[in-house]
């Protein structure tokens, strides 16, 4: 880190350009999980906006079977556009219906929703629902005693290659063969925690 590079953003009193603001929540619902995902940008005044106010309030709402992981129903809401053709399109979004979370769903959105067919905010929110999809089967394993991890994560199944940590030859794999027990710690230790208790235990 660079402490000498001045950051406007850290100057109190500072005044943005816009500001950006979203929020994603997850609900459990049966044997559904409902996620929601909301998007507002407000800006500051200038010569082409004029004065300053929101100018995005958008919602997309997904409803997924917690097994399969197929969204069921979905509901995609426009309050602030900038362009009244704007909400024409929420009615694409429906085409999410049948669409699994797992493997591949970014490309499926972006192959259904993308660029012109669609709405780049909604997009965005579709493709970061379905992380937040993930995040809420977790903390529902999790919570009826379970590892807290979907389906295939204590071999690697799961999460394998979707970020540095999770990498084929990553820690959080090591992590599993020296022992770590996904939902019992957070957050997770370093590797060399767990390489130094299995040589406690004389396994390397």
């Amino acid at each position: 880190m660079d402490d000498t590079e001045h950051w406007v953003c850290n100057d109190e009193g500072a005044t943005p350009l816009t500001t950006r603001t979203i929020t994603m929540s997850c609900f459990a619902d049966g044997e559904n999980l409902e996620v929601r995902g909301r998007l507002s940008d407000v800006r500051a005044p200038g010569p082409i906006l004029g004065a300053a106010g929101q100018v995005h309030d958008m919602e997309l709402c997904l409803k997924v079977d917690a097994q399969s992981l197929v969204i069921t129903a979905v509901r995609a809401t426009m309050r602030v556009h900038p362009h009244l053709e704007c909400a024409d399109i929420e009615p694409a979004f429906q085409q999410l219906v049948g669409v699994s979370v797992a493997k591949g769903y970014n490309r499926r959105v972006q192959e259904l929703l993308g660029r012109t067919k669609g709405c780049t905010h909604l997009e965005f929110l579709a493709r970061a629902l379905g992380t937040v999809v993930i995040q809420g089967k977790t903390v529902g394993g999790a919570s009826a005693g379970r590892t807290g991890m979907p389906p295939g994560a204590q071999d690697g199944g799961w999460l394998t290659n979707t970020c540095h940590v999770w990498a084929e030859d990553g820690v959080a794999p090591v992590k599993l063969r020296l022992g770590w027990v996904p939902g019992t710690v957070y957050p997770v230790p370093r590797l060399e925690t767990y390489e130094q208790a299995a040589k406690t235990r004389g396994e390397l």
